[in-house]
């Protein structure tokens, strides 16, 4: 058989072992976890017709003559290299990170791993692999705190029981930030109703002043009636209000049950009283 037969004959079997790779990678582009695999080729063994010769005083070195008998499959490898992650729309899937990483899942007493992490939970609540009933294992924080999960015990079956309620836990410290409109308008007048006169007036003061100033005397005393509620009353002297208004924002916030809650927040800016 000539040699150039047989070299060409071991290309395309190298090559055929190439394009099956290749069809399996293709095949299996939406298998969970899969991680694809390649072909890297070797030259096989060289005939030699003639050695090499070093150079003399006369003549100079020779190379060798060697003729290629073809190429062989050197290995099939799978490629760990770490994908970009996909968001599933199934907050009960994993991903890995990692090369060497794997999921441990169980059966029984019998353990396996796997990189396929579309998990989900039974009816029992148990973080299975679906389809096979494998156990997903893991670290398991069993206290009521929020402390970090220890990495250095034994890893168990991840359960999660439904309607399971953890015991309530009074709010120690709570942390709330919020932006005043810089669009709002400043206040820059008040209305204040005469009810001594018949229809009751109406005095519209404006003042680019920190404070506005009501005058009373002692026998025509002055009610102030405030957003707050309470009154003022002015007999003598001067009441200042101030120009800047009390602000009340409403906002809701929720509980660890889902819970919708409202509270309230009063911004207010101080002025001295006069």
């Amino acid at each position: 058989m000539m040699r150039s037969m047989f070299s060409g004959v071991s290309g395309l079997k190298s090559h055929q072992t190439r394009m099956d790779v290749i069809g399996n990678n293709i095949a299996n582009v939406n298998t969970t976890g899969f991680k694809a695999g390649r072909v890297t080729f070797e030259d096989m063994l060289s005939q030699t017709l003639s050695g090499a010769a070093a150079p003399g005083t006369t003549i100079g070195g020779t190379n060798p003559k060697q003729i290629g008998l073809g190429v062989s499959v050197g290995s099939i490898d799978t490629i760990f290299t770490d994908g970009s992650v996909q968001g599933t729309g199934k907050n009960t899937d994993l991903a890995l990170s990692g090369g060497n990483s794997t999921f441990i899942v169980k059966r029984g007493e019998q353990t396996y791993y796997t990189r396929n992490g579309a998990f989900e939970f039974d009816a029992k609540g148990n973080y299975v692999l679906p389809g096979s009933g494998l156990h997903v294992q893991g670290w398991v924080n069993k206290t009521t705190e929020h402390s970090k999960v220890s990495t250095e015990g034994a890893v168990e079956n991840i359960v999660v029981e439904t309607g399971k309620m953890m015991p309530p836990k009074a709010t120690e410290k709570a942390t709330y930030s919020e932006n005043l409109d810089s669009t709002t308008p400043m206040i820059t007048g008040y209305t204040f109703s005469d009810t001594r006169t018949t229809p009751p007036t109406a005095v519209v003061r404006t003042s680019a002043n920190d404070g506005m100033y009501i005058t009373a005397s002692e026998a025509q005393p002055v009610t102030l009636s405030l957003s707050d509620g309470t009154k003022r009353t002015v007999t003598s002297g001067t009441y200042t209000i101030g120009r800047s208004m009390p602000k009340v924002t409403s906002f809701a916030y929720y509980d660890t049950l889902g819970k919708n809650m409202r509270a309230s927040s009063l911004w207010k800016k101080p002025l001295p009283r006069r």
